[in-house]
């Protein structure tokens, strides 16, 4: 079964999934306003598997 990446920050309510080969670009994405992100702030990716359709039905991420 695929394997994806889910992002959660804890400085906010919610997560949103995306393809391990996005990562990179997620990772600068979630990192662009570093100059507005408390210090203490966690990024947490998980593993998490899913079959391509499953992920292609995930709700679009609306933002933090």
């Amino acid at each position: 079964m695929p394997k994806f990446v889910k992002i959660e920050r804890s400085d906010m309510a919610g997560n949103y999934i995306d393809e391990i080969k996005s990562l990179p670009q997620v990772l600068d994405g979630e990192l662009d306003d570093i100059d507005y992100i408390e210090p203490g702030t966690q990024i947490i990716l998980t593993i998490v598997e899913m079959s391509q359709e499953e992920f292609e039905n995930l709700p679009e991420f609306e933002g933090w």
